[in-house]
């Protein structure tokens, strides 16, 4: 009767908060295929610590572990993400961890750029009826129109500017995302305005 093979164990190294790093726990595994790094890092959103690992010849991380943390738990935290690693290691994969973890972030992200995306949709709107207004109250038509435009935009750029530094939470270090979620938010506001303004003025 043959017995499995114990794994041998993970050596972690530890880093402090005040060290710069995105992780604060990490180890290296060697498999036939090559290495598998392991890391512990802290989610952004949520009050967890996220263990992910990189698989051989991997361009992502794949998650592997979830451990929430309360108020002065982080130690803690930290030591249930190393053994969620140690469980994915022997085949014990809680997905539905992992899933919870995913739909509360995605939650959390939603509620953090609410503000900032009706801010850029009410900036859009205003946008949208000011063309559409140009559109069908005058004779512009043509490069004139497409000039009046560009005045437009250019004048919009300033204001999703302010909206993409303003904090309505609390800071956020992610300016191309705010810039995004700003943008296409302005977009759909003005694409929208516009189509209901000139339907009802030409209908």
């Amino acid at each position: 009767m043959s017995q499995e093979t114990p794994q041998p164990p993970l050596f972690w190294e530890d880093e402090t908060a005040s060290s710069g790093r995105w992780w604060f726990a990490r180890a290296r595994e060697t498999v036939p295929e090559g290495h598998i790094d392991y890391f512990i890092a802290e989610d952004d959103l949520t009050a967890a610590f996220v263990a992910v690992a990189l698989l051989p010849s991997a361009r992502n991380y794949t998650v592997i572990g979830v451990a929430p943390f309360g108020t002065g738990a982080s130690g803690s935290a930290i030591m249930a993400a190393k053994t969620a690693v140690t469980a994915w290691r022997g085949g014990d994969r809680k997905r539905w961890a992992i899933y919870r973890w995913r739909f509360a972030r995605f939650a959390r992200l939603i509620e953090r750029d609410l503000p900032l995306a009706l801010a850029g949709f009410v900036a859009g709107v205003v946008l949208g009826l000011v063309m559409a207004f140009i559109a069908s109250s005058s004779q512009l038509g043509g490069s004139a129109l497409v000039i009046a435009g560009a005045i437009i935009g250019a004048c919009a750029g300033p204001a999703l500017k302010v909206l993409v530094n303003r904090d309505f939470e609390s800071p956020h270090p992610r300016p191309w995302a705010r810039f995004a979620v700003a943008t296409v938010s302005a977009v759909a506001g003005a694409i929208a305005a516009a189509a209901v303004t000139l339907t009802i003025y030409w209908s």
